[in-house]
Order: C-alpha cells, then structure tokens, then sequence
C-alpha cells in the first residue's frame, strides 16, 4: 500500500511537471546543478547587468559632450553672424550719414539757385547801370588808347600801350570787358617781382601741367580717416579739415577738394576782411576776419539774398562811428557786444571776451576797421590767410558754409611762403594721384 501510494505521488508529480514546463526547468536545473555554480552564474549576470549600465551610461555621457559642441558651434557660428549684421549695420548707418550730409549740400546748392536768382537779376542791373564808362581817344602822338573813368572823374584802368588804330584799340577795349569776370589774381609782393610784359609768365594752366603731388589715405588712432596731400618731395602741401566715420567720406572729401581749389579766391584779411557766406541754414551772413585768424565781428542774424547782406554790410560801414553798440554779460559769464536794427533785429554781434575792458576794445577795433576792410564774396569756397600766435602765416580752404575743407598743416615763415604754398595745392590737387596709406 505504501508502495502503491508512492507510485501515485511520483506520477502526481510528473504530471504537474508536465503541466507547467517553466517549474519543470527550475526543478530541474536546480537538481543539476551545485549552489556554487549557482551563485556564480548570478554574479555573471550581475557583472554583466552592471558593464551595460556604465555603457549605457557612457554612451548618455559622449552623446551629450557631442550634443554641447554641436551647440557651442552653432552658438559661434550665429555670434558670428550677428556680429556681422552688427558691422553691416553700422556701416550702413554711416554711409546713410554721408548721403545725407551729401543730399544737404545738393539742397544747398539748389537753393543756393534759387534764391541767387534774384541776385544774379541785382547784378545784371548794375552792370547795366555802371557807374563807369571805357572810353576810346586818340593821344597827342596820334595813337589810339582807351580807358575807364568812373563818374566821379577818376581812372579805373587804362591801356598800357598806344594802338596803331581805332579798331585795334576796340578789338583791346573789349578783350578787357571779356577776359575780366573770369580773369584769376596774382599775387605780388613788389612791383620788381612781376612778369615782364609780353611774356606768358606767371600764368598756370591746370590742363597744361602734370600733378607732383599724391593724396594720402589713412585711419587716424581714433579710428577715423583723414587725407593729406603730398607732394612729390615728400613735403605735405595740405591736411583734410576733419575725419571721417568711413573711407567713403574721406573719398568724398578728396573730391570736393579737387574741384574746390582751383576757382576759390583769397581772403587776405589785411589787417581785416569781410567774408560773406551762406550758412548750414543756407542763410547769408558775414564776419569781420583779422590777419590772426580770429573773427572780429559777425552778422548776428541770417539773410535771405546775398543781395540782402551786402547791403546790410554797406549800411553799418556807413553809419559804424554813430551806432549804438551794446556791451553786456551773457548767461557764461562772458562779456559781449551786439548791435540792435529794427524790430531786435541783432545786425551786428561778437564772440565772448573774459572781461567787459575786452569787450569794449573790440568795439573800438570794430568802429576802426570795418569802413576800409576788403569785402570778398566767397564762391564754393575761398583761401583764407592769416597769422597765428606764433607769427607764421597760414592758409585753411573754408567752404561758404563755413566748414574747414582743408589747411595749410604747417606754417611759414614769409607771406610769400603761404602764398606759394597755395598756388603748389591749386597746381597739384586736382589731378593728383591717390592711395591709401597705413600711417
């Protein structure tokens, strides 16, 4: 019985075997094997669950280092880029600047048209209403001559030689009435020192001679550019009046000089000079230049015409030794004089001075050189010569707006210096080569 029931028991458990294979395994793997092999089978897979975690885990690592370079890249690559637009921009508002300083003075020069109309309309009166007459004669020893005598009876000019004929001394009389608006000025030191007569020399012609002089330029140590004008000796005849933002500018600056230089006149202030010039508000007005450089006196207000501030200027030489002019202290605590017209129109004012005495003398230095200085009407622009602090004579191109285009840089020592100076730029600049320099 026994054995019949542990028969049954051995087939009740073969057949549970049987129904579930998983617990057969496990019944059976554990019966094969020792408890050693046992723990080292799950050691294994404890060493092996452990290397996937730190390959897993190095592979996050290396996946995220690549992940942080790729982003650092991009990150260069669009710094780059806005670095870039940045510097685009930068130039692009800086050129905008130049155009619209450029787009001013076109304005200004068409305004300058309009409105000298009426001034151009005031000057063909007077030429047609001149106060002088030519005036064609044959002298005593039967040549024939001509000359212009103003109505108040004195000679303005007179041929220098007699004519075989009355039509040659025409034919010289009308030469005089055409080649004198444009003529240019020589200037001389002394009678000894003029071109003989009847020769060509002295006369420049800028088509006829080949520039010795190159403009130069370069980036100052504040990052602007300037341009100077060298000449073939390695002397510099001149110096921009101001930097630029870009190159550009100074480009344009060249050019403006190149054409500026050969018509501009000279203001020889002698021991003063007036100027008369159109301001950035394209307005007329005029000031009193001493030999020094300095700005006497000034217009006070703008004036539609030049026609306007001519006879504005006119008026106060008149009547300078009778007008009350007014010395007072203004908000800076400097010391001022101006002249009041009708309706607190100010005609006349200056600049400050530190003390009221100072003010005063320049009152007294005004009433004594205004009626007799030299009045220059100034084109597009004009020489101005002058002494500085330290006796040298000196040359600045100032335009009518009264910006410095250019100056002399340096001084010199005789008159007769500057004004060579002067003529070596008018000679040289407008066809003068141009590069660009590191220093």
């Amino acid at each position: 019985m026994v054995t019949g029931d542990g028969e049954l028991g051995r087939h009740r458990d073969l057949y549970r075997r049987a129904r579930h294979p998983r617990r057969r395994r496990e019944c059976h793997s554990a019966g094969d094997r020792s408890p050693d092999a046992a723990l080292e089978a799950a050691e294994q897979r404890a060493e092996t669950a452990e290397e996937a975690t730190r390959t897993a885990r190095d592979d996050a690592a290396a996946a995220k280092r690549e992940s942080e370079a790729v982003s650092d890249e991009r990150e260069e690559v669009l710094q780059a880029e806005i670095d870039e637009l940045r510097s685009d921009l930068a130039k692009a508002e800086s050129k905008n600047r130049e155009l619209e300083t450029e787009v001013d003075e076109l304005q200004a020069g068409l305004a300058d048209t309009e409105a000298d109309e009426a001034d151009l309309a005031v000057l063909l009166n007077e030429h047609r209403s001149s106060e002088s007459q030519f005036e064609l004669y044959e002298d005593r020893g039967g040549s024939w001559r001509w000359r212009l005598r103003h109505q108040d009876g004195g000679i303005i000019a007179s041929s220098s030689e007699g004519h075989a004929t009355h039509n040659d001394a025409q034919r010289a009389m009308q030469a005089v009435r055409r080649d004198a608006h444009g003529a240019t000025v020589l200037h001389v030191e002394s009678e000894e020192e003029l071109p003989e007569a009847g020769s060509s020399a002295g006369f420049v012609f800028a088509d006829e001679i080949e520039s010795q002089a190159t403009f130069e330029l370069y980036e100052d140590e504040g990052g602007e550019y300037r341009w100077r004008l060298r000449h073939d000796n390695g002397n510099m005849i001149a110096h921009g009046g101001q930097g630029y933002a870009s190159r550009d500018g100074a480009e344009h600056s060249v050019e403006r000089i190149r054409a500026s230089v050969g018509p501009a006149e000279y203001l020889h202030a002698d021991p003063t000079a007036i100027e008369v010039y159109r301001d950035e508000a394209n307005e007329w007005r005029w000031r009193l230049l001493h030999r020094n450089g300095n700005i006497l006196a000034g217009s006070g207000e703008g004036y539609e015409t030049r026609v306007d501030v001519r006879t504005a200027i006119d008026a106060i030489r008149e009547d300078i030794g009778n007008l009350e002019i007014e010395v007072y202290e203004d908000e800076a605590g400097e010391f001022r004089w101006r002249v009041d017209g009708d309706l607190d129109h100010v005609i006349a004012d200056s600049g400050g001075y530190e003390s009221r005495d100072g003010a005063q003398k320049a009152v007294e230095r005004v009433r004594t050189f205004m009626p007799e200085a030299d009045l220059i009407d100034v084109g597009e622009a004009a020489f101005e010569i002058y002494v500085d602090e330290g006796e040298e004579h000196r040359w600045r191109l100032r335009h009518r707006n009264g910006n410095v285009l250019a100056s002399s840089g340096e001084g010199y020592a005789s008159r007769t210096g500057v004004w060579d100076g002067i003529e070596s730029v008018k000679r040289n600049a407008p066809d003068a080569g141009f590069e660009e320099t590191d220093d």
